[in-house]
């Protein structure tokens, strides 16, 4: 019976033909998602950050008039204002959407007719360990719980362009007059002397990278890359110096109680380095609680994302490794601060950090003020002149 996509009709007539011949091993299929999740929205690793619209290109040799992949995908949570502003997708456009399930399942239909594969396909994007392949990875793991693992590595090898990008821009100028040199607008910029029209659209970022891969010569990394354990603590995404100080005081500290203890091996190399913390999280435990809890308490990291991002690093985990926090923060500054009892009832809430407390008004609540505070006072036992606080939307 012939496919019929629901959302590409130039697909069905594509997915209908026997004639064509498997391309030469080694072309690309360029991917990227748009989320719910853009400007200040869930964590990645939350349950409301979902996949929005998903999109594919062939690359070489494939010809560029090969049918491209695209549809909008059901997320079944609101989506925040600020993030339908940037890529168009509102709750109105993907009513009528088909679930990531049956999206993915014509994503892959798409790649066996296409590509007729005799081995694992390449897929590449922009920021595929950081961003797409995490987010991807909790999309199959809810879509087919069967899976063994969201990757299988006998159908698919992730690629990722962002970190050659960024080891051009280091040998570059670029980085001092672009304050986003390796994002793929300006890499699309540099290589092809133009702007990418319809950027943080799927389907348009696509096309942009496959012209800025196959313009440049560009060759995506297949590996996932870690600071290196001597690297300096600034080599870590996310912590700038000030960040870098406090954990090096903490640092020197812990060294100092934990040196000479029976069975804790020496430090090997300095404490101001990536190494030194790697070394104090697997000192503390193998598990994340003790390394968040410093990143939380110590360093002042109060963003849900890129606390999961610094401990990915220190642990070295992969896109299909990383874990959601496990340790409660709902500290806010002094000025706009819980008190023990309202963190207790965002506790009874489900709401365990600052992050969820802000994901709970946008998701949940579908960004109603009065919603959310009535739900507050009703399962938090807030007082409704508190409960009606900006402080808790502005996490």
């Amino acid at each position: 019976m012939p496919y019929k996509h629901p959302h590409h009709p130039s697909l069905s007539t594509l997915m209908d033909s026997s004639e064509s011949s498997p391309p030469p091993t080694g072309a690309y299929v360029y991917i990227d998602v748009e989320t719910t999740g853009c400007p200040g929205g869930a964590a990645l690793l939350s349950p409301f950050h979902r996949v929005v619209q998903l999109s594919a290109v062939v690359g070489r040799p494939l010809p560029r008039t090969t049918p491209a992949f695209d549809t909008p995908v059901q997320p079944h949570v609101h989506v925040p204002a600020a993030s339908a502003a940037i890529h168009g997708w509102d709750d109105a456009a993907l009513a009528h959407a088909p679930s990531f399930e049956a999206a993915w399942t014509a994503f892959e239909t798409w790649i066996a007719t296409v590509l007729q594969p005799t081995g694992p396909v390449t897929l590449v994007a922009h920021n595929m360990f950081g961003f797409d392949a995490v987010v991807l990875a909790q999309e199959l793991r809810r879509a087919f719980p069967h899976r063994e693992q969201p990757w299988d590595p006998t159908r698919y090898v992730l690629a990722d362009t962002l970190e050659p990008v960024r080891r051009q821009v280091a040998a570059t100028a670029a980085a001092d007059t672009d304050p986003a040199p390796a994002s793929l607008g300006s890499w699309y910029r540099r290589v092809t002397g133009q702007t990418l029209e319809g950027a943080h659209n799927a389907l348009a970022d696509v096309q942009g990278l496959r012209t800025a891969v196959e313009t440049s010569g560009l060759v995506p990394s297949t590996t996932v890359t870690w600071p290196d354990d001597t690297a300096v603590l600034t080599a870590l995404r996310y912590v700038g110096p000030t960040r870098a100080k406090r954990l090096y005081d903490y640092m020197a500290t812990f060294l100092d109680q934990w040196a000479g203890r029976p069975g804790t091996p020496p430090l090997q190399g300095p404490a101001r380095t990536v190494g030194a913390v790697r070394y104090a999280a697997a000192t503390l435990g193998s598990f994340q609680g003790p390394l968040e809890k410093i990143l939380r308490d110590v360093v002042h990291v109060f963003d849900d994302d890129q606390c999961e991002a610094i401990v990915a690093q220190v642990l070295r985990r992969g896109p299909s490794e990383r874990q959601p926090l496990a340790y409660p923060y709902l500290v806010w500054p002094a000025y706009r601060a819980a008190t023990r009892q309202e963190q207790a009832g965002f506790r009874a809430m489900g709401l365990r950090t600052r992050g969820a407390v802000r994901d709970h008004y946008l998701y949940t609540c579908a960004e109603d003020a009065a919603v959310f505070a009535a739900d507050l006072v009703a399962r938090g036992g807030f007082r409704p002149e508190r409960a009606a606080s900006k402080a808790w939307r502005m996490a």
